[in-house]
């Protein structure tokens, strides 16, 4: 055990006296302030540094018997608190010991030692985990101790702490927080560590250090060095150095080779709880997992492979390896392999089948490494099945292969593009630039295989810096590009971009497709749509088109049209047809839309309703047609 509690009977007859001595000792401490508080403090703080002694006594003679420098640390660093600690009771003002300093040395040795104090109690859970060079312990803090001494009394550097008249300087007040915060931060320390400790010996440390903060909070209120906030701080630093002394120096007296740690008891005890839960594991491990005797045969067969193989342990122990789960062509190799196991060397990622009980077989990477038993038995153990990982390899590779096979033979130009460099190209895409190797490609970025300037005068840099930013925020982008081909000839490319991840790094896949072709065809309907509507906006004779589905209305006229019926094209937009051809705007809509709609060009003679003027009889031709919407219209 580390630190064991009194209990039952023991622990009853021990508290009474203890709940009786209590009161009695704290009440005639508080009536011999009322006598003599130099007879008060000087008690309090004897009894703090006769603690502090008693600590750093254990410690040391116990140092080689501990298993971490815990102690060692807390006992060097309270031995050197209590030297602060007698220097400030002896400097307190009214001693007389050291005459012509006022309050001020006390109050500076009291800030100093318990800097100290509160450092050392930060520091201490370092040392559950590593060790201490005693020289090194002594040396920080008698150099700091001495550092003290000596700018209070020779060098008179150190910040002051009391003014006379005054009282406390602003220096105390923040230093007694900033030792709270060490403090604190201290116990965090020591409640992540609380496993190093018996359940009473961490609560008495941790009440230790809550009573020392509490202490400092109270001597950042006193004005007088025999005040009431004075008289409660000394109190509670006196209850706290006692909790130290129930922690370490009560049970170390009482108990000494219980001090603080783990039992050799425990440590057998935790290592048996570890081997449970090692073979709670191995048993739940999803992993093949057999341990062989030197000749092979079987000691031990986890469930997991009970169950990929269908034989049970009862079944398999005792039975040789090789022979049993081997094919007949990998046994020669497999011996061999487990005699270098079995002679000492490690081995590991043979991938080799391992028969089942149906007669199917599964594949399995082996690692086999020579163990010893408390016998000095050597041993082999072996494990893992990749028969899943295989197979998504092969599926991996396979569909690698189908997509190079589809990226080598698109017709479109096919790139893969990382970090603003292409990485990748299709030959497809070496034909559309001119390019007769990869290399005239690949390592490049988009701007450096473009013309400065894209069609419109937009910088091909600052666009190409657009278009993937837009990509890699919705995740592809359409757009098209003009690029520049190994002759100096611009060619015009629609682009696609696709964002993935590629090797853990953003990549874009890319899609280049000549629109060349495209480009001239759209020249050609924009020329011939231009004769069209010079051709309509010369004619003398009325033309129009109209929509047969809702809403129905004029979509374009000709100036004779607009000249025809008197309203200007404006207005006719506005209009349905009916209200200018009347009834016969029902019959065309009738021979469009019936069960065997009239399609091709045909004349109607009708009388076409004019704007304030009498109605005007015309022979009109109509035709229907689709546009590329789906909407029927009439001409």
């Amino acid at each position: 055990a580390i630190l064991r509690a009194p209990a039952g009977r023991l622990a009853t007859r021990r508290a009474v006296p203890c709940a009786i001595m209590a009161p009695c000792l704290l009440g005639g401490l508080y009536w011999s302030s009322f006598y003599s508080y130099l007879l008060f403090h000087v008690s309090v703080e004897l009894f703090s540094i006769v603690i502090a002694g008693c600590v750093f006594t254990i410690a040391w003679n116990g140092r080689r018997y501990l298993d971490n420098d815990y102690l060692l640390w807390l006992g060097i660093g309270y031995l050197f608190v209590a030297v602060l600690d007698l220097a400030h009771t002896l400097a307190y003002q009214g001693m007389n010991i050291f005459s012509g300093y006022g309050a001020n040395p006390a109050t500076q040795l009291w800030i100093a030692a318990r800097y100290l104090e509160s450092l050392t109690l930060l520091t201490a859970p370092v040392f559950l985990r590593h060790r201490l060079p005693p020289t090194l312990a002594w040396g920080l803090f008698g150099s700091a101790t001495g550092l003290v001494c000596l700018t209070v009394f020779v060098w008179p550097v150190f910040p002051a702490c009391y003014i006379e008249g005054l009282g406390l300087t602003s220096f105390k007040r923040v230093s007694e927080y900033i030792i709270s915060l060490l403090l604190g931060a201290g116990w965090i320390l020591l409640q992540r560590k609380r496993s190093a400790f018996e359940r009473p010996v961490y609560w008495w440390l941790s009440a230790s250090i809550g009573l020392t903060i509490l202490s400092e909070m109270a001597f950042t209120f006193y004005v007088s060095v025999y005040g009431l906030s004075n008289l409660i701080g000394h109190y509670l630093k006196l209850i706290s150095f006692y909790c130290i002394y129930r922690a370490l120096v009560d049970t170390a007296l009482r108990r000494p080779y219980d001090l603080l740690f783990r039992s050799l008891d425990q440590i057998r005890a935790e290592a048996e709880r570890e081997r449970q839960l090692a073979d709670q594991i191995l048993a739940a491990a999803p992993a093949a997992i057999v341990v062989l005797d030197p000749e092979g045969h079987i000691l031990r067969f986890n469930p997991y492979l009970e169950q990929v193989t269908g034989y049970t342990a009862q079944e398999i122990l005792g039975k040789h390896a090789h022979d049993t789960f081997m094919p007949p062509e990998t046994r020669v190799r497999e011996r061999e392999i487990f005699r270098l196991v079995v002679a000492g060397e490690d081995f590991g990622g043979e991938t080799t089948p391992l028969l089942c009980r149906d007669g199917t077989s599964r594949t399995f990477s082996w690692s086999a490494r020579r163990l010893k038993d408390s016998d000095g038995t050597p041993y082999a153990v072996v494990g893992v099945d990749v028969t899943a990982r295989m197979a998504a390899e092969a599926n991996l590779k396979a569909s690698e292969t189908k997509f190079r096979t589809l990226f080598q033979n698109s017709p479109d130009g096919l790139l893969l593009l990382q970090e603003g460099i292409f990485i990748d190209c299709n030959p497809a895409a070496l034909r559309l630039l001119g390019a007769t190797d990869k290399s005239q490609i690949v390592g490049h970025s988009p701007e450096a295989l473009s013309p400065a300037l894209q069609p419109g005068g937009r910088s091909s840099v600052t666009r190409v810096g657009q278009v993937l930013a837009r990509a890699d925020i919705k995740g592809a982008a359409r757009f098209e590009w003009t690029h520049r081909r190994r002759d100096g000839a611009e060619i015009p490319l629609e682009v696609m971009l696709t964002a993935f991840v590629l090797d853990k790094r953003p990549t874009f896949y890319v899609v280049w497709r000549d629109i060349r072709a495209r480009r001239k065809a759209e020249s050609v309907l924009r020329a011939s749509e231009i004769r069209y509507r010079t051709l309509v906006t010369n004619l003398n004779a009325g033309v129009f088109r109209a929509s047969l589905t809702p809403p129905e209305t004029f979509i374009e006229v000709n100036p004779a049209f607009e000249a025809m019926t008197g309203y200007s094209r404006s207005e006719l937009v506005n209009l349905k047809p009916v209200h200018v051809l009347g009834p016969t705007w029902d019959a065309v809509r009738g021979n469009a839309s019936g069960s065997a709609p009239r399609v091709e060009p045909h004349a109607i003679e009708f009388e076409l309703r004019r704007r304030q003027a009498p109605p005007l009889a015309v022979r009109a031709t109509f035709s229907y047609y689709e546009q590329a919407s789906g909407v029927g219209t009439q001409e």
